[in-house]
């Protein structure tokens, strides 16, 4: 790599940092990583009502987080027979507090026993009642949540690189550029510029979640990433990266057939019309493409968000789907370089 190319990366990428759709694009996506990580605090103070609860206990601790009631229609029934409980939950919202209400009592069991180990399933026991969802717990929500943020972030980001090449086009800045570097090379620099603010908005995004899962905070205030291991982690920012990377190149070589921005944008949405239907696939109907659609979850794009499912949730789905989409994004990335090659020049 030349220090021409180079030069045309930093600059490029430079120019992009500075727009203020990348700005705001930036600003969205930390507060919306901010909302996800401090969901529980936000849901329980400023959304949702306390889950009521019908007991006998005295407590403190229940007192402040659940609302204590009488009512056959309470969200969730406890028993204490003989220092066990018996916990009853009857609805979806009294489900998504059980994890937490769990944690208090076996705070007060560990108290009352005054020894460890102990076997918590054997003072605790927990009944949920038929009408329980159990895919719509806390887990659940967050994979919604962090499904919606990527898909944001991704369309605003790869669209703006888009209307980039359009813009220069259209103002015949391009013509000028190429007279330092040849078309391989601008687009090359133009993938390369698209990655890192690729890679910066991922750092942007997983930082609250990182910071607060590493300091232990009370899941009341924060959401609970620690089914998330680092190996899944990885796996699932891997995923993620390379769904991107293979709509970056393809989203460039579209705007190179144009030259107004509005053009480019608009071209874009039809490059993102297989991420689309994964994302609102996995909006509606939780989990794999089954039957004769299964096919589908080794196709790129098509099956970003369910793939991204699985890997948090289930792992079902053999390597094999990783290669795919490497290969996939070798593909995309030529072709798209001779599509880009032939019409950057055209008008």
């Amino acid at each position: 790599m030349n220090k021409k190319v180079i030069n045309a990366i930093f600059i490029r990428t430079k120019n992009l940092l500075q727009s203020p759709v990348i700005k705001i694009n930036f600003l969205i996506c930390f507060i919306l990583s901010l909302f996800v990580t401090f969901w529980p605090y936000i849901s329980n103070h400023w959304i949702e009502s306390k889950a009521t609860i019908n007991t006998n206990i005295q407590d403190s601790v229940l007192n402040e987080e659940f609302t204590i009631s009488n009512s056959k229609d309470s969200d969730i029934f406890i028993k204490e027979i003989d220092g066990k409980y018996e916990i009853s939950v009857n609805t979806q919202k009294g489900y998504s507090k059980i994890d937490y209400l769990s944690q208090i009592l076996v705070s007060k069991i560990l108290i009352k026993n005054q020894i460890e180990p102990i076997i918590i399933d054997n003072f605790i026991e927990i009944k949920l009642s038929d009408s329980i969802n159990q895919k719509q717990e806390r887990y659940h929500t967050t994979f919604i949540f962090l499904m919606m943020l990527s898909f944001l972030s991704m369309i605003i980001l790869i669209t703006r690189v888009a209307g980039q090449v359009a813009y220069e086009k259209g103002t015949k800045l391009t013509e000028i550029i190429l007279t330092s570097i040849t078309k391989k090379q601008l687009y090359f620099s133009n993938v390369v510029s698209g990655i890192i603010l690729i890679i910066i908005c991922l750092v942007i995004v997983i930082l609250p979640i990182w910071i607060s899962n590493g300091m232990n905070i009370d899941n009341k205030y924060v959401t609970d990433f620690s089914f998330i291991t680092t190996g899944k982690a990885l796996l699932s920012l891997g995923h993620m990266f390379i769904t991107n990377c293979i709509i970056l190149p393809l989203t460039i070589a579209v705007s190179s057939l144009v030259k107004r921005t509005e053009d480019a944008n608009l071209l874009s949405i039809f490059s993102f019309l297989p991420l689309t239907i994964s994302y609102f696939f996995a909006l509606t109907v939780s989990g794999l493409y089954l039957g004769k659609l299964y096919f589908l979850n080794y196709v790129p794009l098509v099956s970003a968000y369910q793939v991204f499912q699985d890997i948090l949730f289930d792992s079902t789905l053999n390597s094999s789907v990783y290669i795919f989409e490497v290969v996939c994004f070798i593909i995309v990335y030529f072709v798209g370089q001779i599509i880009f090659e032939k019409k950057i020049q055209t008008r």
